[in-house]
């Protein structure tokens, strides 16, 4: 027997069944989104999508590196003397606008030439400017780098050969020796050319491997400090031996020794068979 509705509850059984579709519909879109959140994942395996985060990471460390190299102080980068300035005579026989050889005095296998100033008469005085030479490398590193900076460089190191060996499977062609080599080289080019010690891409290398050789000693010492305070806990926690335990001394035998004299004379001793006579005993003796 059917009922016959009234008109408010079929208004109210409609707002059911378009809840009813709304939910299925939305159990439809969290389906399709579950299907598409699958898809970051998958590309995180796609080489080249690897290569180019891999590439994003060491060119964000870069830029990092480039700022801290801005932000040291001359004082612990510091330069060499370029340029001086040195004294001339003008000769007798020079004007102004005639050139003039002379040897460098910072730098005797050097010669150079200039022209006599305006308003200069013969055997006055004028200034020039001279380069001075490098001077030789006597091994002092006198370049001091934050440890920010160290730290840095060296976890730059590695995340570059990450991306050298994620580039070589999107592109086959790719030098990765070559490539890891000259990891440095464009990063040495941000320091100035003139500083007291060079630093260059071999620096910048020899710098990555001192690094790892300091973390290596200090995890070593802290962990041979580790094993250290745990022997002591062990030893303050074991029991003491007791007194009655230690085994007693053998007290020591003394025995007299007759040692001839010098000289070639010796007294006579007589011995007969009953000095050597011994008996062989039991063994309940």
């Amino acid at each position: 027997k059917k009922k016959k509705l009234k008109p408010d509850e079929v208004s109210d059984n409609s707002k059911g069944m378009k809840a009813a579709s709304s939910t299925a519909g939305k159990g439809k879109k969290t389906s399709a989104d579950a299907k598409g959140e699958a898809g970051p994942d998958e590309a995180t395996g796609d080489p080249e999508v690897v290569a180019k985060a891999a590439k994003d990471k060491i060119d964000g460390m870069y830029k990092k590196m480039v700022s801290i190299i801005k932000k040291i102080r001359k004082e612990d980068l510091p330069r060499r003397k370029t340029t001086a300035k040195v004294s001339l005579v003008c000769p007798e026989d020079k004007k102004t606008g005639d050139s003039i050889t002379f040897v460098n005095p910072h730098d005797p296998d050097q010669r150079l030439r200039v022209q006599v100033p305006k308003d200069c008469a013969p055997g006055e005085t004028f200034k020039v400017t001279v380069p001075v030479k490098a001077p030789e490398d006597d091994g002092t590193d006198h370049n001091k780098f934050p440890t920010e900076f160290k730290d840095l460089i060296d976890d730059y190191a590695r995340s570059y050969d990450d991306w050298c060996r994620a580039q070589v499977v999107v592109e086959p062609s790719f030098k990765v020796f070559k490539e890891k080599q000259a990891k440095f080289e464009k990063l040495s080019k941000e320091f100035p050319s003139t500083l007291l010690t060079k630093i260059d891409s071999d620096y910048l290398k020899k710098m990555v491997r001192r690094v790892r050789q300091y973390k290596i000693k200090k995890r070593k010492k802290a962990k041979d400090q580790q094993e250290q305070q745990q022997q002591q806990q062990q030893g303050a926690t074991a029991p003491e031996e007791s007194e009655d335990s230690s085994e007693e001394e053998t007290p020591a035998v003394q025995r007299t020794v007759n040692i001839p004299s010098a000289g070639i004379e010796f007294p006579t001793v007589t011995y007969s068979a009953a000095d050597f006579e011994y008996s062989t005993g039991t063994a309940n003796e």
